[in-house]
């Protein structure tokens, strides 16, 4: 036995292995156990069989409203009302409501299932479709969600070895077998997606305000597992502070302008992307990186713009230097922006790297995990202090930072299953020691 973090003794589970089963037990008349699929206990060496379960959001188990909010949140999209579409049948005394939801990426429509939670459901089968009837349209939505995350769920586990997680009695479905709606009434409308009348451009929300948002909703899942912000909630998002931007030093009309976004959290840097619909508003060009001084040096300072050598790596790397190339812009509100854009494009592909439900970003460049970041812009992001007779970029103290706080490569990996047992509550257990905490399972960050 031993402390489980609460102060109540656990198992200890790993001593727990189990006997070989005995076939000539009497089973009190039941159906004898096939044990045919069972591994030898002679050989598990201890080790339970745990199934993969593709588990919903913390803290939103059966939630599904609130975990569809989420899950779209993540994504840019924060008022997902407009894509609930409800309707009644009947007389007011026996009144039933059915919804449809829209995915606002997709435009995919998911009809209400027949939630788990809900007992009071009417089953209607008009012209072969059989539809699922509640009495509240609030009921209605919340059935409507389940389907769509049933859904996803199945989607993300299929071909693989984890179960999809299921909300609904009637079956999840793969994308292309939707099946068939329920006719809707004279006058009712369903939402088309955000993005289908201008495909391939992210018109969800404004870069840095998706961004802003992001960090309010990434906020939210801390919460869920015990990690508070001490700053309200509208300070929780990042400042003008967290935006660098400098010019390619050429005379007006020549000057365009390139920036970066630093994480006020982690200390990680983005630099402007190549906004998909914006083409004809920037230019790749390339500066170098001098890794012993850490900063940006402009292609001018270092070669002839009229020298055939020009597009060549060969000077720089005489000196030592990296040519790194930089996406420039008209007007630096728009290099801040495409600098946001691309950070939202890397936080969302980190969100649910599975995710099944677009492919849509705002930036023509294919979003990055901490692990498979370019290298060299690893490097500059890690290192450079800024560019060259100019301003010094944002910058985050290691110690300061907190992924350094909570020992974790990036920000997600505070969300991670694993370490909401053992390690989190490691962490209560401590905060309870030293601070005398009245109230458990929080932590806060100072």
């Amino acid at each position: 036995m031993n402390d489980d973090g609460w102060g109540r003794p656990r198992p200890n589970f790993a001593d727990l292995t189990p006997s070989t089963p005995n076939h000539s037990d009497d089973n009190d008349g039941r159906e004898p156990m096939d044990y045919t699929h069972m591994e030898d206990p002679q050989h598990s060496q201890g080790q339970r069989v745990i199934a993969l379960k593709d588990y919903p959001l913390t803290g939103y188990d059966g939630v599904p409203i609130g975990e569809l909010n989420q899950t779209y949140a993540s994504r840019g999209f924060l008022n997902l009302k407009k894509f609930y579409t409800t309707w009644s049948s009947g007389e007011k005394a026996s009144m039933k409501f059915i919804c449809i939801f829209t995915c606002p990426v997709t435009g995919e429509h998911f009809a209400s299932g027949r939630w788990k939670n809900e007992k009071g459901v009417t089953v209607i089968v008009e012209n072969g479709v059989e539809s699922y009837w509640y009495n509240t349209k609030k009921i209605a939505m919340t059935a409507a969600a389940a389907r769509a995350l049933d859904c996803f769920s199945l989607r993300r586990c299929d071909g693989t070895e984890k179960a999809p997680w299921i909300r609904c009695l009637d079956s999840p479905y793969l994308a292309g077998n939707d099946l068939k709606l329920p006719d809707l009434p004279p006058g009712v409308v369903l939402p088309v997606a955000l993005s289908q009348s201008n495909e391939g451009v992210h018109v969800a929300s404004p870069p840095k305000k998706a961004l802003y948002d992001w960090y309010l909703s990434f906020s939210k899942k801390l919460e869920n597992v015990g990690i508070f912000m001490d700053e309200p909630a509208n300070e929780i998002g990042p400042t003008n502070e967290s935006y660098n931007f400098w010019t390619n030093n050429l005379d007006s009309p020549d000057t365009l302008f390139t920036a970066i976004f630093t994480c006020h959290l982690t200390g990680e840097r983005f630099a402007s992307g190549s906004v998909i619909g914006e083409e004809n508003t920037y230019k790749e060009d390339f500066w170098y990186f001098d890794h012993r001084e850490c900063m940006l040096i402009p292609r001018g300072a270092i070669i002839n713009e009229d020298d055939d050598q020009c597009d060549s790596n060969g000077i720089g790397e005489c000196l030592g230097l990296r040519r790194i190339n930089f996406v420039w812009y008209k007007t630096k509100k728009k290099a801040m922006a495409a600098a946001a854009a691309r950070a939202v494009d890397c936080f969302g592909h980190r969100d649910s790297l599975d995710d099944t439900m677009s492919d849509n970003r705002y930036c023509k460049e294919i979003p990055y995990t901490i692990e498979n970041a370019p290298e060299l812009w690893k490097l500059v992001s890690e290192s450079v202090r800024g560019v060259d007779s100019g301003d010094d970029w944002a910058s985050l103290p290691h110690d300061e930072r907190l992924t350094s706080r909570f020992d974790v490569p990036d920000l997600h990996s505070l969300l991670e299953g694993e370490r909401s047992e053992e390690y989190w509550r490691a962490k209560y257990r401590e905060s309870r020691m030293t601070n005398d905490m009245t109230s458990g399972g929080e932590t806060n960050l100072v």
